[in-house]
């Protein structure tokens, strides 16, 4: 048998994303690692297609939808270069979080020290499915980022966190007048 998923319910485009290409559907359950690459989402189907024996071939049977709890930033992505006073968009999807679930989202110059003193937002309401914050980088003298050409976004509700490709923030940052 084949087994595939899709994140956009039984009518949605179906792919491996880390299921077992072939296997007995005698040997009983499997079990998935479900990759970080999957779209977190609370429309998850599973597609089981039978391929052999002949006379089972093209028997198709779908999961009930469920949900893959996550979070994943889709913007900034690499390649992204935004400039400090600018404003831009944080976008990241998210499922499975719970009523009245919020997010805090922080920046990392350096790609891995991320400034939780300064969260650039926190208490973020989300919503199932995508979410986004309007952010204008901050320059001003109580808190001003520092510009990289390895940064990265990490949104964080509780147990879960979404952390961006490594993207450039471009302008000068004074340290000693």
């Amino acid at each position: 048998a084949e087994l595939t998923v899709s994140v956009d319910g039984s009518n949605g485009t179906f792919s491996a994303e880390g299921l077992p290409a072939s296997w007995s559907v005698i040997g009983g359950g499997k079990t998935w690692a479900v990759p970080s690459t999957i779209d977190p989402t609370t429309n998850a189907v599973i597609r089981l297609n039978v391929i052999s024996p002949a006379q089972d071939a093209d028997i198709i049977a779908y999961s009930d939808p469920f949900t893959l709890r996550g979070m994943k930033v889709v913007s900034p992505a690499t390649g992204t270069n935004w400039g400090l006073s600018q404003v831009v968009f944080v976008d990241f999807m998210s499922a499975g979080m719970g009523g009245g679930a919020t997010a805090d989202i922080y920046y990392a110059p350096d790609g891995v020290t991320y400034d939780t003193a300064n969260p650039i937002t926190s208490g973020l309401a989300l919503v199932d499915g995508s979410n986004t914050y309007m952010w204008t980088i901050e320059t001003g003298i109580n808190l001003t980022r520092t510009p990289s050409t390895n940064a990265r976004i990490k949104v964080v509700s509780g147990a879960y966190e979404g952390i961006s490709e490594p993207f450039k923030v471009r302008g000068i940052k004074v340290t000693k007048p």
